[in-house]
């Protein structure tokens, strides 16, 4: 699998640079994987406890949702997110933000896992279509 996404990203950045629109969209496993791609960096995964959770999404203050997968989403359930249980996340590892990551990404949201770790949830590329999610919107 990781060479596959790999060979995603390679193909759909220079895709995207010349102008032909190409989303890619990281949910889970995926969210992991172009985190370790973009880092160049395997260690970029911690362990974290959220294995078979329900929590919120806290948004990133000052992010603009805009342009993102939350933009259509109506005010009540954005507030819902932020507010409920209504988020599955099912990993033992995620991500910490270096410096090379936090140049690709903007981080949207993130959540805390049963020991109130906070961990980044929601990212988008500051300059492509890609979007990488650790909990499971589907």
């Amino acid at each position: 699998m990781k060479l596959i996404l790999h060979f995603f990203m390679l193909k759909a950045l220079p895709k995207n640079d010349a102008g032909d629109h190409f989303p890619l969209y990281a949910i889970c496993l995926g969210f992991e994987l172009i985190s370790v791609i973009i880092s160049e960096d395997k260690n970029i995964l911690e362990e974290f406890k959220a294995k078979n959770q329900a929590s919120t999404l806290q948004f990133v203050e000052n992010a603009s949702i805009e342009g993102t997968v939350f933009e259509r989403f109506p005010p009540e359930l954005l507030k819902k997110l932020s507010t409920d249980c209504l988020v599955m996340q099912n990993h033992v590892v995620t991500r910490h933000i270096p410096n090379k990551v936090s140049s690709f990404f903007e981080i949207l949201t993130t959540c805390n896992d049963e020991e109130d770790k906070v961990y980044v949830s929601t990212v988008r590329s500051r300059n492509y279509p890609v979007t990488g999610f650790q909990w499971h919107p589907e």
